[in-house]
């Protein structure tokens, strides 16, 4: 494995621990996540778009657009700029929220993933001086690897209950994902060797 050099203050919390890897993530999530979060909000705005052309189209041909509002039957006109403020509301609430769906996928493509060490016991994070570590048995044994984003995918036994759209329960596990390292596969066989070695040892 190419040789990384970590910040020191990592290097004083491994102290003597046994060191198996150590990768540096570019990125902290895989970019098919991204991905799946600007087509949402690229939908969201195409949605939006099609909904305000329907608003205003009516408005800007003199016709108006009719809602109720408590009841009463409203239409939205340039003639009374008031009728305008819920139709422009509900078109800027709706486009705020996509944009801000699409800006949050872009913005994730360059978020960086940190240092990961893996020692016997454990799997070490480290991101701006925040650490986080987790123990191998907290891991199921269920692995992803993706050679085309270097994407690394460890299931956790912990996450939470989903419901799906049939109304049916569906419990799903958290994932640490190690996107963008180097040498993926040796990686993936020391972390699976140590999470079959922690899990037969717990059980």
């Amino acid at each position: 494995m190419s040789r990384v050099e970590l910040p020191r203050d990592l290097q004083s919390f491994i102290s003597a621990e046994k060191v198996d890897f150590i990768a540096y993530a570019r990125r902290k999530k895989p970019l098919s996540h991204s991905y799946k979060i600007i087509i949402l909000g690229l939908v969201w705005l195409s949605v939006t778009a099609i909904v305000t052309y329907a608003m205003v189209q009516p408005i800007l041909n003199g016709k108006g657009l009719e809602y109720r509002l408590n009841d009463k039957s409203v239409v939205a006109s340039f003639d009374n700029l008031s009728t305008l403020i819920i139709p422009v509301s509900i078109i800027t609430l709706f486009s705020l929220a996509g944009i801000a769906v699409l800006t949050g996928g872009i913005v994730s493509m360059f978020k960086k993933g940190g240092y990961y060490v893996g020692t016997e016991s454990r799997i070490i994070h480290y991101l701006k001086s925040d650490i986080d570590y987790y123990s191998w048995d907290q891991f199921t044994g269920n692995i992803e690897l993706d050679f085309n984003e270097n994407c690394i995918s460890l299931e956790m036994n912990r996450g939470e209950i989903k419901r799906e759209k049939n109304g049916l329960e569906r419990f799903v596990h958290e994932e640490l994902h190690l996107s963008g390292v180097e040498n993926v596969a040796e990686i993936e066989r020391i972390c699976r060797k140590r999470i079959n070695e922690n899990n037969s040892i717990s059980s």
